[in-house]
């Protein structure tokens, strides 16, 4: 089945008064323990999966876990996190939304799979919430492993618009509770916001032309060569504002910090299941596979000596939780994604989690990546292995300007993981051509 994909740029509209609902109905998709749901997790079409999205629930212990729509859906006969009859999950967006289709995924533990609906209610900008219509749905007990529960208006017509917020009301549950791997708000933000960016005294920059951007997405990064790159002997280290998520009319303004590393604060973590060989072993753009590059290790199990510029001996090495891997490059690098190889040798010890990707600048700072922890989860047994990559998206540069990496291992499956491989993909940094450094 082929993952829908939404942008902001189509989903944009005109903002429209109050919050006309169509008549939506509920479809269900029977799901087998081997099939996990299919999920809309990007930010570009999924209302639930923005950061400025706030998620509560009416159990406490349930609003823990209720984090931006994603519940830490695990792909296996694992229960996922539980939900009762008469609980209610509230989404309260930055801005008035469009509101096109809501997805319920529940899990497949012990057959607590099925649940209904009392209703979904959507609340507009004056505070008033609307029932939409038909959103009731009457447990049905299939005795399933899991369920994809869509509900839509059948013309595709949007369910709701003017949208601030959407309450999802539980009705009856299979044995009073069941468990949910994700709930998904598909749709598109309201109207455009106004980006100007500005001088460090608020004055716009005047080779910079203002950016119309959709609401909630992001304004492009202005060319550095009419950007103050220098301050007081600082450099410059982003804006005061928050460019890649954009819900209001901003004029951010330069940083500058002795910390030289830019970074993309949308960088994120997969992971892959492996069934033979972990190494991809690509040399091409590897800044890990260089043989200028000095990698160190602490902590890490077995003979560090074996470990050569990325590869280890994975017969021999295995990390433990805080152990480190370090790349150093000799010079600023661009890097666009981090592979680590985790691996199958003795139990099954494949699953690990990471506590942190650092970068070192050229002055020799180090800054912790935003969204690089990564935590541990059981997959289950029968995969040999997992590759764990980290990367931004929209396939931009996750750090820039980097002259060192670090990695440091979270906890891991059973105290310590087989380790095969870490890659590091990316370029040594070019300076602009025809670039204005502009000291302050």
């Amino acid at each position: 089945m082929t993952k829908p994909r939404y942008t902001l740029a189509a989903l944009a509209l005109c903002a429209v008064a109050g919050s006309a609902s169509a008549a939506g109905s509920w479809t269900r998709t029977v799901l087998q323990p081997s099939q996990p749901p299919v999920l809309v997790s990007a930010a570009d079409g999924n209302l639930a999966r923005f950061a400025h999205t706030q998620v509560s629930a009416t159990r406490s212990a349930n609003a823990q876990w209720l984090a931006n729509g994603m519940l830490e859906l695990r792909e296996g006969a694992d229960v996922v996190y539980s939900m009762y009859t008469g609980d209610r999950a509230v989404f309260e967006f930055a801005a008035e939304a469009r509101l096109d289709e809501l997805r319920f995924h529940t899990s497949w533990d012990n057959g607590r799979n099925d649940f209904g609906f009392a209703s979904v209610d959507v609340r507009d900008a004056a505070g008033e919430w609307t029932v939409l219509e038909n959103s009731a749905l009457a447990l049905e007990s299939t005795g399933s492993s899991g369920n994809t529960y869509v509900f839509a208006d059948v013309s595709g017509d949007p369910l709701a618009t003017g949208v601030m917020a959407v309450r999802i009301v539980l009705g009856n549950v299979e044995n009073g509770w069941g468990g949910v791997a994700e709930i998904e708000l598909l749709g598109g933000f309201l109207g455009t916001r106004t980006v100007t960016f500005c001088d460090a005294d608020g004055t716009p920059l005047a080779d910079v032309p203002p950016q119309t951007v959709p609401t909630g997405g992001a304004a492009a990064d202005p060319d550095p060569a009419f950007v103050p790159q220098c301050s007081g002997g600082l450099r410059f280290a982003g804006w005061d504002e928050n460019i890649y998520e954009v819900f209001e009319d901003i004029r951010p303004r330069p940083l500058f910090s002795r910390v030289g590393v830019q970074y993309s604060r949308n960088a994120v973590w997969t992971k892959q299941a492996l069934t033979s060989a972990a190494a991809d072993l690509a040399a091409e753009r590897n800044l890990a596979r260089l043989p200028t590059t000095v990698l160190s290790t602490q902590g890490i199990i077995g003979n560090p000596n074996s470990v050569t510029n990325g590869v280890f001996d994975y017969n021999s090495n295995y990390a433990s939780a805080h152990d480190t891997v370090a790349f150093d490059f000799g010079d600023e690098a661009d890097v666009d994604e981090v592979r680590v190889f985790v691996c199958w040798k003795d139990n099954g010890r494949s699953d690990v989690g990471i506590c942190a990707v650092r970068a070192r600048d050229a002055a020799g700072e180090w800054t912790a990546l935003e969204g690089s922890l990564l935590p541990y989860e059981v997959t289950g047994n029968g995969v040999a292995g997992h590759r764990l990559s980290f990367a931004d998206p929209a396939g931009v540069p996750f750090a820039r300007r980097v002259t060192a990496l670090e990695i440091e291992f979270g906890t891991t499956e059973n105290g310590y993981v087989g380790l095969p491989e870490i890659e590091v993909f990316g370029e040594f940094y070019v300076p602009p051509l025809g670039i204005v450094i502009i000291v302050r």
